[in-house]
């Protein structure tokens, strides 16, 4: 076995009170604490005022954002595409384009409290990634929590 990974192997055992042994060479710990952090915890969302422009391959529309979140998006729409369309959202901000594009998907279409689609940013690397946090974060330093 690997020094490096030897000594790995015997931090860990110490740090979770497993017997240390010489010849083991394959191992499983338990890590019941990592485990019971939800990954689908919701992200704050923000109220918003701004326009996105959307195009789902089969048309381009448009519609005011209710709020925003590091995950995702509630646009208003009535007719909006189904659960499962891959969408690509354009910001407005006062009135221009704000030369940011963001993949998502939508997750959620609903009728009440207001007609619209809950879109899920789907960002394909990390540059994507890091433009998304930025424009939320623009957006939860003035605004205040939608919930």
């Amino acid at each position: 076995m690997h020094t490096m990974f030897r000594l790995l192997v015997a931090t860990a055992r110490l740090h979770y009170g497993l017997p240390m042994t010489e010849d083991a060479d394959d191992f499983v710990i338990d890590l019941p604490d990592v485990a019971a952090i939800p990954d689908t915890a919701p992200a704050p969302r923000y109220a918003v005022s701004l326009r996105v422009i959307w195009d789902n391959g089969d048309r381009v529309a448009s519609g005011p954002a209710m709020n925003l979140s590091q995950t995702g998006i509630f646009i208003r729409t009535k007719d909006p595409p189904p659960v499962g369309k891959e969408v690509r959202l354009m910001p407005m901000i006062n009135g221009e384009n704000a030369n940011l594009v963001i993949n998502g998907r939508v997750v959620r279409v609903s009728e009440k409290p207001a007609p619209g689609m809950g879109v899920q940013f789907t960002p394909k690397n990390r540059h994507e990634r890091k433009e998304v946090e930025a424009f939320v974060e623009m957006y939860a330093m003035k605004s205040p929590q939608a919930r």
